[in-house]
């Protein structure tokens, strides 16, 4: 019993002091050798240099006859654990933009080969959410698209690309979390939805998704009133099994979001969360930090099945299909070496993808190229970094504090570029009408958004706006290089941001 309890716990480690999280440390062994988890997550403060990432996992295959699934979240765009050059790619909702599912396709297979050269076995991707709310503050440009069936396409491209490559997939958040306007890791959402409304826009690519093969779904910390009124999906037989399985017929393994994350740990204890969760429907159970709350889990469920309030057989089933996912991964066969693996294509690809993504708004075309004097506001960081990009270039610029004084007084023959991000004072339905008085009365002006591109709408059609979809290194790559003309390609124009109509209450 205390075998099946542990297989279900995928369990992250590396936030104990005196350990170095890059290396198999004691909670590390913890896990594998005592707790005898079925699964390990890996997070960015477990990521060191390539070689000492294989050395990791290799140490986590070899420390228990069943080899422990490996995953991690490398989604693309806002959400990568590993940021280096070919392994970050520009996101779901650009690739969406593009609209080209052989392109996502090529994506997923070129992450999904240098993963599997890494050690790992699974990615927590593609999310198949449906971004059908603007100020949805977790999913954003982590959705491919606020149409379902564009979703779908390239969820289904994604998952086959993953598939190919040797990954496995994992499709998220079931039911859904593009509705939201709160972040589960903070507190619980609440949606009200019908189950008509439901079924047409959320679970369309979820079905898509099962059709197509994908081994694991992650459910999400959302509570559905209208689904069940008391207990959020990943704690909801109405929506794991009556729902999830019945309706829609998955039959691989079901894998909660993280239980540590607020909208959970805040209401139900280890002890009472775990065996709601096994008996809802569950698999695995996602445990990604504190070895104390692993250990109450496993012991919960071990409890409740001699108590009587789990069935044993439930607590056996799921973990049988944890089992099947971990033969099914070490059938793959023999890892590639890391160096059989062409970083160079997949910075090749990567960079090529993200020239094709970013675009511009109808409107103001802007003449790209040089400028006197590039003057760069908004958010600070991605600014500096813009900043120093352009003087790779060989572009004089400098941050400008995003203030209407210090922006009316750059002369017209100069250019000033505002990077704009949700949450931020100039950011949609938020910024100072003298801050746009001041970009309007310089010529040229551009607008960046750094995620989603609804923002771009608050602005005027006379300046220049560019969805850049993101703010990492790459992102900030392909706005340099759109601004200065260094490009391949015109600047595509995008179709105008879509009008989300949200149907939360």
């Amino acid at each position: 019993m205390e075998a099946c309890a542990g297989r279900v716990l995928w369990c992250g480690f590396g936030e104990e002091p005196g350990e170095d999280p890059t290396t198999y440390t004691s909670h590390a062994r913890f896990i594998v050798e005592e707790l005898g988890a079925g699964g390990v997550i890996l997070f960015t403060r477990n990521i060191g240099e390539f070689p000492s990432v294989r050395a990791l996992n290799d140490a986590i295959h070899s420390g228990a006859s069943q080899p422990p699934l490996i995953g991690i979240d490398q989604e693309g765009g806002r959400v990568c654990r590993i940021v280096s050059p070919g392994m970050v790619f520009p996101g779901n909702m650009a690739l969406g933009s593009l609209d080209t599912p052989r392109l996502t396709h090529q994506v997923a297979r070129s992450l999904a080969g240098q993963l599997r050269a890494l050690g790992f076995d699974l990615n927590f991707a593609p999310s198949v959410d449906v971004n059908n709310n603007a100020d949805n503050p977790v999913i954003g440009v982590r959705s491919f698209g606020s149409d379902p069936a564009l979703v779908g396409r390239h969820g289904v491209a994604a998952i086959q690309g993953f598939l190919a490559g040797g990954i496995i997939p994992v499709a998220k958040h079931f039911p859904g979390h593009g509705n939201t306007s709160v972040d589960s890791h903070l507190a619980l959402p609440v949606q009200r939805e019908s189950p008509a409304q439901l079924q047409q826009v959320e679970w369309a690519p979820f079905r898509r998704a099962i059709v197509a093969g994908t081994p694991v779904v992650m459910s999400s910390h959302i509570l559905f009133t209208e689904l069940d009124p008391e207990l959020p999906a990943t704690l909801s037989g109405k929506v794991l099994t009556d729902i999830l399985r019945g309706k829609l017929g998955f039959n691989g393994v079901v894998v909660t979001d993280c239980l540590e994350m607020r909208a959970i740990a805040d209401r139900w204890p280890p002890e009472q969360v775990a065996p709601l969760a096994i008996a809802a429907g569950a698999d695995a159970l996602l445990v990604c930090h504190t070895r104390s709350t692993q250990i109450r889990m496993r012991d919960a469920l071990v409890n409740a099945v001699r108590a009587g309030t789990l069935p044993e057989e439930r607590l056996r089933e799921a973990a049988e299909r944890v089992t099947l996912l971990q033969r099914h991964a070490a059938g793959l066969g023999p890892r590639p070496a890391l160096g059989a693996v062409s970083h160079r294509l997949s910075r090749s690809l990567e960079r090529s993808a993200m020239d094709q993504a970013i675009g511009r708004l109808p409107g103001a075309e802007g003449h790209f190229g040089p400028c006197p004097l590039w003057h760069v506001t908004g958010c600070e960081e991605p600014a500096h970094a813009l900043v120093e990009r352009l003087g790779r270039l060989r572009q004089a610029a400098r941050y400008a504090p995003c203030r209407a004084d210090t922006l009316a007084s750059i002369p017209d023959h100069e250019r000033i570029v505002l990077l704009a991000e949700p949450g931020r004072p100039f950011a949609r339905g938020k910024t100072d009408p003298d801050i746009l008085d001041a970009l309007s009365g310089c010529s040229g002006s551009v607008v960046v958004s750094l995620r989603e591109p609804y923002l771009l709408a608050d602005y005027p059609s006379d300046l220049v706006r560019i969805a850049a979809w993101g703010s990492r290194s790459l992102h900030i790559g392909a706005i340099a290089r759109a601004l200065t003309g260094l490009r391949e390609q015109e600047l595509r124009e995008l179709p105008a941001p879509p009008v989300i109509q949200s149907t939360r209450v």
